[in-house]
């Protein structure tokens, strides 16, 4: 469901919003709190700042992996992205090589299916369980029942960082800065289009991520002045193939003013990029959450109209972080504040391939081995 808020910004998940920016002349030289130039400015230092190269996070206190040696960890997904199949394919090679056995389920985007996999991974005694990007919410009396079960339980790619999960009965969570994401994207479109942005956002705020990005990248708008503003679409994750596309579509013909759209998933562009194309509306540019193989190649060519992304470090290194926490858990140590740190990627540091992105993180699965006492 979606529509156009004019001057505010629906508090409703769910519903679409409107980010008003305020008013200014036709060139975008009348800016609220200041003028053009300096608006555009402010923006290139925070998406500069972004773009900078950034160093794998890794805890300072060992994991005496042996002690969870045979144990059987379910991983619990929402949905399934390319993105979610590389983190997991990560999560899959740390267990192997700290020999944990490990159970994948899908929600396929159905709450009563995530929540009845919760449950039925407390039911056959499960020794852990990490959630991949499921809302809290729904899970909050499986959480305490897993708790009084004597199961940690793991959130991932939920809240955003330094947030405190433990009173809702979850032992920790691996999570990336989505604000600061959402920041950066809004930051980028205002430098780009001279402070003068026109923008669909589209993603499903039941999601945390997904709200923290909506969140921010509206609050930043704010600051552009001149003539801002866009709609928030609301996809049904389920469904991305048969509506992403069409709804992108619909958010143009609407207003054939919208130069941006902000995909707060990569596994939408898939289907966003050429429908646009498609249409004819080359002159339009996406920018999306995730930074999958995918989103990287599109960039890379120069010939999509995917421009950038707030990528999230290796998948390979996610799953080997989410190991590392539920490791933790299991082995009576202490929950680690992880952060998941990101990069803002364009056609400035997008390289020749996916490994100068990170290259600091090149063989750090040897490093999370020595960190668990396996080499």
């Amino acid at each position: 469901m979606k529509k156009t808020v004019a001057g505010g910004l629906s508090a409703v998940l769910g519903l679409a919003v409107l980010a008003a920016c305020g008013s200014g002349s036709d060139d975008g030289s009348s800016q609220a709190g200041g003028n053009a130039d300096e608006c555009v400015a402010a923006a290139k230092k925070i998406v500069d700042a972004g773009r900078a190269d950034v160093t794998p996070f890794l805890p300072d206190e060992p994991v005496d992996a042996s002690k969870a040696k045979g144990k059987t960890v379910w991983m619990i997904q929402s949905t399934v992205t390319p993105l979610v199949t590389a983190v997991t394919n990560g999560f899959k090679a740390s267990g192997k090589d700290a020999g944990i056995n490990i159970k994948v389920v899908n929600g396929n985007g159905s709450i009563p299916t995530t929540v009845g996999a919760v449950s039925q991974a407390i039911a056959q005694k499960a020794d852990g369980i990490v959630l991949f990007a499921i809302a809290t919410t729904a899970v909050e009396a499986q959480v305490k029942e897993a708790k009084a079960a004597g199961i940690p339980v793991v959130d991932t790619y939920n809240s955003n960082i330094g947030t405190d999960l433990t009173a809702s009965g979850f032992f920790g969570h691996v999570s990336a800065d989505y604000a600061q994401g959402g920041k950066e994207v809004a930051a980028w479109m205002m430098a780009d289009s001279k402070c003068d942005v026109d923008t669909a956002i589209m993603g499903n705020a039941a999601l945390q991520p997904h709200k923290a990005q909506r969140d921010a990248a509206l609050g930043e708008l704010k600051e552009c002045g001149g003539s801002c503003k866009g709609d928030y679409i609301t996809l049904d994750l389920p469904k991305l193939a048969t509506i992403a596309g069409p709804e992108a579509q619909q958010a143009l013909r609407r207003d054939p003013n919208m130069k941006y759209i902000y995909s707060l998933l990569d596994g939408a562009v898939t289907f966003i990029a050429p429908s646009v194309q498609q249409s004819g509306r080359t002159d339009v540019k996406v920018a999306s959450m995730g930074g999958d193989t995918a989103s990287l190649e599109r960039i890379r060519s120069g010939k999509s109209i995917h421009k950038a992304v707030v990528a999230i470090p290796p998948q390979a290194y996610q799953g080997y972080a989410f190991m590392d926490q539920i490791l933790r858990a299991m082995t009576g140590g202490e929950a680690v504040d992880w952060k998941l740190t990101t990069r803002f990627i364009d056609e400035t540091n997008v390289g020749k391939s996916d490994a100068e992105i990170f290259p600091q993180f090149d063989g750090v699965e040897a490093k999370f081995n020595a960190l668990w006492g396996l080499n």
